[in-house]
């Protein structure tokens, strides 16, 4: 009985430790597919205002120090090359948004990585801040979720983030889901009135043209979001429906993520308390319509 007992007990570690090797291996393989696309993936439309200050990214950081860090972060944390560049194109997103806003709260745990072992390097480090900057920039904290954890600023990072980028598989692994909080309403309102002058990296802006004058295009884009939805709102009313047929479904297909945060801010401003439970309808309808339209027609059949 106890022989029996043993060899089962065996098997079962045998299969346990073949699964987790498979599942290793395919979360491995899973891993090793770049997601690097050309100009950081601006959303359409954003790349006038924005590949300027992108341009002036990639050039305040010295080629010998990013190598240095590169081996750094590949080494400690032992990464692939394509992981590696996969976290640096976040890094980078994350950095121009650090230009434009005063606060970008760290919602990534790989990206903080690299920020770091960034640090490390402290005169290279120095130098690199200075010659994007203008000034110092600051580590903050990685916040994932707990006591730290806020919703409205988190559902205002996705704003800023889904507005200027297509968000890629890896920026959903890596960040996070995007677009799942309520902004706060009254934000949303008061940022529109002061165009963003409250959350805006003045400091920075003085210092360097290029971020002034992507501030200057985001506060009025940003702004013009608004407006298209409270003027849908004062002529059609706030029915989902109607919403979802104009403003959602038009774009849903080709610009998922713009679609989606155009229905976040739509609930967030006239369905703030019930956002949870309306977003999973929205969710489900735009779905629904979309699958409707992949069907192909019986004429498409035939032919």
């Amino acid at each position: 009985m106890e022989t029996i007992a043993f060899l089962l007990l065996a098997m079962f570690i045998g299969i346990a430790i073949l699964v987790n090797a498979f599942y290793r291996r395919a979360k491995q393989q899973g891993e090793e597919r770049s997601y690097v696309v050309p100009k950081l993936g601006f959303q359409e439309g954003t790349e006038e205002p924005l590949l300027p200050l992108f341009e002036h990214l990639e050039a305040s950081i010295d080629s010998t120090y990013l190598e240095q860090l590169r081996d750094r972060v590949m080494k400690e944390h032992r990464i692939t090359q394509i992981d590696w560049e996969n976290r640096w194109f976040e890094w980078q997103r994350f950095l121009v948004m650090v230009a434009l806003l005063d606060n970008v709260p760290m919602y990534s745990r790989e990206v903080d990585e690299i920020w770091h072992e960034m640090l490390m390097f402290t005169r290279e480090y120095e130098q690199f801040s200075q010659n994007y900057l203008k000034t110092t920039l600051h580590h903050a904290p990685n916040i994932m979720t707990g006591e730290a954890f806020n919703r409205h600023e988190r559902a205002t990072f996705d704003w800023f983030y889904v507005t200027l980028f297509k968000p890629t598989v890896y920026s959903h692994r890596s960040w996070g889901k995007f677009l799942q909080h309520p902004l706060d309403p009254e934000e949303i309102k008061r940022l529109k009135e002061q165009s963003l002058e409250p959350i805006l990296h003045h400091r920075v802006a003085d210092q360097v043209p290029v971020v002034k004058k992507a501030q200057t295009w985001l506060a009025a884009h940003i702004k013009e979001q608004i407006l298209q939805i409270e003027q849908h709102v004062e002529e059609q009313g706030d029915d989902l429906n109607l919403y979802v047929k104009h403003f959602i479904l038009p774009i849903a297909r080709d610009h998922a993520g713009l679609a989606m945060l155009r229905m976040d801010l739509f609930l967030s401003l006239y369905y703030h308390d019930q956002f949870d439970e309306k977003r999973e309808k929205l969710f489900k309808q735009v779905g629904k319509e979309l699958r409707k339209q992949k069907k192909p027609t019986k004429k498409e059949k035939a032919s």
